[in-house]
């Protein structure tokens, strides 16, 4: 994994965004900016969320991400996270997917789905 050193955060926890045939939606999100990368950490809402859910429009939300906070989608480190809920089924536990995309004329395509853990995440963002 890549490290990096963090120059700025931003979090914001109700990012409102464009879902499926333009479907008000809405993420938690959170913005690492480096030097070499930007790492984005949009989490899933579940019941806040009045609309499409990250995981159905990946390419769709890491492009709206990008235009609006300025962000190269080439350097674009892209991590969905899944909050754990309170249950005892274990598919609600907490969950990241570090999502790789095919860039094609400056646009995401294609997401790939990798399953990492908090601390693959957690040394990602620490300081080389």
């Amino acid at each position: 994994m890549v490290k990096m050193k963090v120059t700025e955060k931003i979090k914001i926890d109700y990012f409102s965004f464009s879902g499926l045939w333009d479907i008000p939606s809405a993420c938690g999100l959170e913005i690492y900016k480096g030097e070499d990368c930007s790492v984005v950490i949009a989490s899933e809402l579940y019941r806040d969320n009045p609309g499409t859910t990250i995981t159905d429009v990946p390419a769709q939300l890491a492009t709206q991400i990008c235009n609006q906070f300025s962000i190269d989608i080439k350097s674009l480190i892209y991590i969905e996270h899944n909050p754990e809920t309170i249950t005892k089924l274990s598919f609600y536990e907490e969950e990241f997917f570090r999502v790789h995309f095919t860039v094609n004329d400056n646009k995401p395509d294609n997401p790939r789905y990798e399953k990492i853990s908090r601390l693959d995440l957690e040394s990602l963002l620490s300081e080389s």
